[in-house]
């Protein structure tokens, strides 16, 4: 009897239901399997730590080895080289030896050797790595590195993978910043920038960024999305000076802008304004967030969920989420069509304090750019405000919300606990938007007390809703037991007491 054989295309089909363990186990019987079992494995690479780093890069410079060419993803956080351990015990045990300039100078060499060895295993595997589209350089914040690394880990991955890189993320010392000057990314399309200058002058700031400008000007022709993020660490870091500095680029349609709260890094918040103003026409998603305030995917991600189906037209309740230590009910009312949303984050750490502390007024960056905004953005579908502000009709959020009220299809009122009252304030018709409902499909709330009554009021307030993300802190215990009086799948071990 003849062997028969599967063509290829059945084995694609095959791989489809393979889990990672049975491709590593059966990847020597077919081509079809090793191939997807090296996709599996090296699509992704990580260099964090300089002992498996060095193993990596040394075995993808294997000339027998084939893994280079799968790799698609790198991230790299470029190590510090650290003296051998008995030379600390040395210096431990007999400190005059630490006086000694012999000593010293043959530590220093030695660490040096393994430096160079470190960045000539970088050079080499990078240019091993044909196919690389996403890039990650991280930086963990310590001005103790080695120069040498960072600027093999720069040169050798954007010089060598200009032509095909598309997403780039770099954290970097501030030194290193004018490394990027003469690198051209003639296709790259996100660029995220992490910006950490710790205790650095306002003046030594701005000659590590003024070269860095140039770079950043010139992805003008490719640049889709551009993501600003700075910490508290950053002391004297003003983003005014970058934000006047930078150009238009004409394909932008998604900026995103995260940094503390009391808006210290944003000195003159109109200058960040103009720049949205220079890309009013492609702007789809624009994200303005603080730096600690959680997201909502965050907050969502604990508990377990509650399943039910609902036949009214308007609200389509498929599932319930909840969490400890005070009950928090994620519900859930699916969309059945699959819509592109385009999204506007505002989001304020400091609202969570207020709440915490029981109310009270405060004005921040967030705040001021939503009073500066007065033209609607012509594209914009989505938009995220936290309110934290009682009388909510007079607050300059509100007045976003109903200013984009003609295109909006998904809203996101996070960061504080709004009551009732709160919320039919900002979802009822307003003279500024022609007394007309808002058409969304898609919200997200976070309230004090969630109650049958109010998937009511957004069932007549918004009739197009068919998703809902709701973050409380109580439940009505009515609407638990209509809940639970459903033909649904229900576990309601974190609701108990409620």
């Amino acid at each position: 009897m003849s062997k028969r054989q599967f063509n290829d295309d059945i084995w694609y089909n095959v791989v489809r239901f393979l889990s990672p363990e049975d491709l590593r186990q059966a990847n020597s019987c077919h081509h079809v399997l090793f191939e997807e079992w090296m996709r599996y494995r090296y699509t992704s690479v990580k260099f964090l730590d300089r002992d498996g780093s060095i193993r990596l890069l040394e075995h993808l410079c294997d000339t027998d080895s084939t893994a280079a060419a799968y790799i698609r993803k790198v991230e790299i956080r470029p190590w510090l080289v650290q003296p051998l351990a008995h030379s600390i015990d040395s210096s431990v045990k007999f400190p005059n030896l630490l006086q000694s300039s012999r000593s010293s100078k043959a530590a220093k060499e030695r660490i040096q050797k393994q430096v160079n060895e470190d960045v000539f295993w970088v050079n080499a595997a990078f240019r091993k790595m044909p196919n690389v589209v996403e890039y990650s350089i991280d930086w963990d914040g310590s001005f103790r590195y080695h120069r040498e690394l960072y600027q093999a880990c720069l040169t050798a991955g954007l010089d060598g993978w200009s032509d095909n890189l598309i997403k780039l993320t770099v954290k970097v010392p501030p030194a290193m910043l004018n490394s990027f000057v003469g690198i051209e990314l003639p296709k790259l399309q996100s660029f995220n920038w992490h910006l950490y200058t710790g205790s650095l002058s306002p003046k030594e700031i701005n000659m590590a960024t003024d070269g860095f400008m140039v770079f950043l000007n010139n992805l003008k022709d490719s640049l889709r999305s551009l993501c600003i993020v700075s910490t508290h660490s950053s002391h004297d870091l003003d983003l005014s000076r970058i934000f006047r500095k930078m150009g238009r680029f004409p394909l932008l349609s998604k900026i995103a802008l995260t940094l503390p709260a009391d808006g210290q890094h944003l000195s003159e918040p109109a200058t960040f304004v103009r720049f949205l103003e220079k890309h009013r026409s492609s702007l789809e998603e624009i994200s303005l967030r603080s730096g600690s305030a959680p997201s909502c995917n965050q907050l969502a991600n604990s508990g377990k969920v509650l399943d039910r189906e609902d036949r009214n037209r308007s609200l389509n309740l498929l599932s319930m989420q909840s969490s400890l230590p005070h009950l928090r009910v994620f519900s859930r009312f699916m969309d059945r069509q699959c819509s592109k949303l385009k999204e506007m984050s505002f989001l304020s750490a400091r609202a969570v304090l207020v709440n915490k502390a029981g109310g009270g007024q405060i004005t921040d960056w967030i705040l001021q750019l939503a009073e500066d905004i007065n033209i609607p953005f012509p594209q914009l579908r989505s938009l995220s405000v936290s309110m934290f502000l009682s009388g909510a009709c007079s607050d300059p959020r509100v007045r976003l919300v109903h200013l984009h009220c003609p295109t909006l299809d998904s809203l996101s009122l996070v960061d504080f606990a709004l009551s009732h009252d709160d919320i039919l304030s900002i979802l009822r018709p307003s003279p500024i938007r022609a007394e007309t409902l808002l058409q969304i499909s898609t919200l997200s709330l976070r309230i004090h007390r969630f109650s049958s009554q109010l998937l009511i009021d957004l069932a007549l307030l918004l009739p197009e809703l068919k998703t809902a993300r709701i973050e409380c802190n109580t439940v009505v215990s009515v609407l638990l037991r209509i809940l639970q009086g459903t033909s649904t799948k229900c576990y309601v071990d974190s609701l108990v007491g409620y």
